[in-house]
């Protein structure tokens, strides 16, 4: 048995949620299973942490606070002399995103990263952004920017298989439902489908549903007791000017369960 992934608490900026969905249930790892009044939700946790993480790291870099932390082990790069001189070139660049190089040896060494950039690879982002820079020498602020969010939400993401506590699991729906636009992933996925009481009912061609579209067709209108049915040849009928009392209902709906099983 596998215990479930306790998460750290994750700052966030504690908005109104736009709804409050209880979480019930994981299933493989992967998806998060949730209700509230009005139906049952699935949700992808890598897709809504992703979002979570995006619009955290968007809002980082909109107002940014370069306050920053020692790393508890500094990292160093190594790259050729030609690749050496186009970093030290544009590592301007590179500090705009919390970056801060300095020359080492053959590369470079980065003591700190920026406080808000924690429960990351802090060196796969480091050695990601600076190929950036190596892959194209034209890319502005903005574009490097842009990538930098795209890979911290990506990278500090939960993956699939990932086994979590109720309490995890309702953290991360909380922190979904706070965000400006919650139910896509920064890549156009959907991080939530919905399942309305209704589409349940429907699916399972419950009591509820038939009842549902039995009851549309004679709302507000009396229908004579089910004792006193008419027949008519071999099949039983109900005029529109009666209403049916609770009892009957019920009865009638067993029997249309049995016809439509037949």
């Amino acid at each position: 048995f596998e215990e479930p992934i306790q998460l750290e608490k994750v700052e966030v900026s504690l908005k109104e949620m736009k709804k409050k969905i209880f979480v019930k249930a994981q299933i493989h790892g992967t998806y998060i299973v949730g209700e509230d009044d009005s139906g049952m939700y699935l949700i992808d946790q890598h897709a809504a942490q992703e979002r979570i993480n995006y619009e955290y790291f968007l809002e980082k870099y909109s107002h940014p606070d370069m306050t920053m932390r020692d790393l508890l082990i500094p990292i160093t790069v190594e790259y050729p002399l030609s690749e050496c001189m186009m970093i030290e070139e544009r590592k301007d660049l590179l500090k705009e995103v919390g970056i801060d190089l300095e020359p080492f040896g053959n590369g470079f060494i980065i003591k700190q990263l920026p406080m808000w950039m924690n429960q990351i690879n802090e060196h796969l982002f480091i050695e990601d952004m600076i190929q950036q820079i190596l892959k194209d020498n034209k890319i502005d602020l903005l574009s490097l920017q842009e990538h930098a969010i795209a890979t911290l939400s990506c990278k500090a993401s939960l993956k699939g298989n990932s086994h979590l506590s109720i309490e995890s699991m309702q953290t991360i729906v909380d922190n979904l439902m706070r965000c400006d636009n919650p139910y896509v992933c920064p890549h156009g996925r959907p991080t939530i489908i919905h399942y309305s009481a209704y589409e349940l009912e429907k699916l399972f061609k419950s009591r509820g549903y038939i009842y549902y579209n039995f009851a549309r067709g004679i709302d507000n209108r009396p229908v004579e007791p089910y004792r006193e049915r008419k027949s008519v040849g071999s099949e039983t009928t109900l005029d529109h000017n009666y209403r049916l009392d609770e009892e009957e209902l019920v009865n009638i709906l067993d029997e249309l369960c049995i016809d439509v099983s037949n």
